[in-house]
């Protein structure tokens, strides 16, 4: 018979919020799942139906505490404790906590597939407001096709992928996600973005991105964007158009 073993299976999330190591047991799930702070993951489920999580569980809880929220009640359970979640639901989970949970696989799979464009969405507008070393966001071949008002560029790799960036965007900035639709593939992002250049000037544009993502990372990502617009340009639209939706 199928089994599993915690130290012995493969990592395959290591996040601040998060670790997990899955492995398949004949069409279910078994999850050896870590969590080293409080995390409310709901916004994670953003895009199931009903925003919540449409997969079952069964599980025990190794260590710490995990509550179980749905539309009517909720239902916490510690450290010993069996449980059973029903689908529907939103976790609350304590800092420290462990669990084993049995998943079917092809449920499950669905709900990872949005927790993990999430996720991967997060990683990348950290990206761009940091600058910082993104690791394996971008795939090493992954494809990027950038679109301006009047030139466009592309990349090969991920290498150059991130060049197009700090050439164009050097400077660290603030991003305002105004919408994030999961897509079958990866996800669909708009934004806008604001930085100071070195001379102190203000900037401003608006984006549109679509992801691949495959296994955590970015495969092919095509960008929109309305070109980089100074303090006059954004003085000069306020005045000269007015918008329905600012």
């Amino acid at each position: 018979m199928p089994s599993a073993r915690q130290m012995t299976t493969p990592v395959a999330i290591d996040h601040e919020l998060i670790e997990g190591r899955y492995a398949d047991l004949g069409g279910y799930t078994v999850a050896f799942e870590r969590f080293p702070q409080d995390v409310d993951p709901a916004p994670y489920f953003a895009g199931l139906p009903g925003d919540r999580c449409t997969c079952p569980h069964w599980g025990v809880v190794t260590s710490g505490q995990i509550t179980f929220r749905w539309a009517g009640h909720e239902e916490t359970y510690g450290e010993g404790d069996a449980y059973y979640a029903p689908p529907g639901h939103l976790p609350l989970i304590a800092a420290g906590t462990g669990i084993v949970e049995f998943s079917p696989a092809g449920e499950l799979a669905k709900v990872q597939h949005v927790i993990g464009a999430h996720m991967t969405a997060d990683r990348f507008v950290h990206w761009l407001e940091t600058g910082e070393d993104p690791g394996d966001l971008f795939a090493p071949d992954a494809f990027g096709d950038l679109s301006l008002p009047q030139w466009r560029l592309q990349a090969g790799n991920d290498k150059d992928l991130m060049a197009l960036r700090t050439q164009g965007h050097p400077w660290p900035g603030k991003v305002t996600v105004e919408r994030l639709d999961i897509t079958a593939g990866g996800w669909v992002m708009q934004m806008a973005e604001r930085w100071t250049d070195d001379e102190g000037a203000a900037w401003y544009c608006r984006e549109m991105f679509r992801a691949d993502v495959e296994n955590g990372s970015i495969t092919d990502i095509a960008i929109y964007c309305t070109g980089d617009w100074d303090e006059d340009t954004v003085r000069r639209h306020a005045v000269e158009v007015e918008l329905s939706r600012p």
